[in-house]
């Protein structure tokens, strides 16, 4: 999923078209097919509450074909220059939960710009960005939320990540999937997210140097926050999550939660057990 988009150019003039303010509503249709896409591996919540990880499909980005990017990004809203920094991807984040988010009702979100910081990784400079989000519906605050976002270079390479494969730890809760690129289609469909890395073999191989096609960081991130729900017995009240490296489609996703006397420690692993997510939730 991308990060916040602009206003498509045609709104960008009205005085109400603003960038950092946006409403959805968790309507049935999107909710059904949330369901299709996911539903044997979503915790139950209580009549009325939204599938937890479905916020994630409100407020597409609704830039024109046109407007998007080579890698079907759409507008930036961080003024990073293209030509230094052509890559994004969204790489983790902090959600933190007052109520569940409601059915069928208009829900508002407001956005605040993180600057750039510069870092070093293994594979060269990037910049680190991201949003702060604040969710409300009726006058009250559903959550708030923390994403961060990357910026790196064309020159970076983005050669394959050293493989750290192994058994995977022992677990009290564990999940096993196929990602096969439908699931990546529906995703990408569900979040109205164009990001040629979870489509393209051609752009993901080729442009951005990965090993495959790419499994959406909030499609693992759902799945890891839905599997610390069962593992709490109840929807976590703070979640944090972080990429650690891609997980290629194809290669089998398997999900862990480990309960603790601080909350829950999850991780997602790929097939051979290299670990491509962290996250941790509590009550």
């Amino acid at each position: 999923m991308g990060e916040p988009e602009q206003a498509p150019a045609s709104a960008r003039n009205s005085p109400i078209a603003d960038p950092l303010y946006a409403e959805d509503r968790l309507e049935p249709g999107l909710i059904a097919r949330f369901r299709a896409t996911l539903g044997p591996w979503l915790f139950s919540m209580p009549e009325g509450a939204a599938p937890l990880g479905a916020h994630w499909c409100l407020f597409a980005p609704l830039a024109a074909t046109a407007e998007l990017g080579p890698d079907g990004h759409p507008p930036r809203l961080h003024a990073i220059p293209k030509a230094d920094f052509p890559r994004r991807m969204w790489v983790g984040g902090a959600l933190d939960l007052a109520t569940p988010f409601p059915l069928d009702t208009p829900v508002s979100r407001t956005t605040t710009l993180r600057p750039p910081q510069e870092k070093a990784g293994a594979s060269g400079g990037f910049l680190l960005a991201g949003f702060d989000q604040h969710y409300s519906a009726a006058g009250q605050l559903l959550g708030t939320e923390r994403q961060d976002i990357v910026y790196r270079p064309v020159s970076d390479g983005l050669s394959p990540p050293a493989p750290t494969s192994g058994p995977i730890p022992p677990a009290d809760l564990r999940l096993e999937i196929a990602t096969p690129p439908a699931l990546l289609v529906r995703y990408s469909a569900l979040t109205f997210n164009a990001h040629l890395i979870h489509v393209s073999d051609h752009h993901a191989v080729q442009v951005e140097g990965h090993e495959g096609l790419l499994v959406h960081g909030p499609l693992q991130a759902t799945l890891l926050l839905n599997l610390a729900a069962q593992a709490l017995g109840t929807a976590p009240r703070h979640f944090r999550y972080r990429s650690v490296q891609p997980l290629v489609a194809g290669r089998g996703l398997i999900a862990t939660a480990t309960r603790s006397a601080d909350g829950i420690h999850c991780a997602v692993h790929d097939g051979s057990g290299r670990q491509t997510m962290v996250a941790t939730a509590s009550r």
